[in-house]
């Protein structure tokens, strides 16, 4: 058997499905289309989805915080994309160093006055 898109896309729909992800129909969440969550195809990242995103993981700091963290991952400001990846492992060391590991390695987050 040779693995060609379809099956890797098939088989990644189905652990996403598994892991509790919502999984759309392409054609239905299009741009134009009533469900659309971007303008274009050329707008890569889904926002709302991104910021609801940040707002679960980070419930407890103020909404202008993770405000900040939206802009931050959205202002990449580097088209390497290995430069990228080491701007998104800096940001995501900057926002864990921003609170205090405690004990049980849970991040006490003081700087946002918890």
């Amino acid at each position: 058997m040779s693995l060609n898109e379809s099956i890797v896309e098939d088989a990644a729909l189905e652990w996403f499905g598994e892991l509790g992800y919502t999984l759309g129909h392409g054609p239905h969440l299009a741009p134009g289309e009533p469900a659309a969550e971007r303008d274009s195809f050329s707008e890569v990242v889904l926002v709302g989805r991104l910021r609801e995103a940040i707002r679960q993981l980070n419930f407890s700091i103020p909404e202008e915080a993770r405000e900040e963290a939206l802009r931050k991952v959205l202002r990449v400001g580097t088209p390497s994309l290995m430069r990228v990846k080491g701007a998104m492992l800096r940001r995501r060391g900057d926002a864990l160093s921003a609170g205090k590991n405690s004990s049980d390695g849970i991040i006490d987050n003081q700087r946002y006055g918890e």
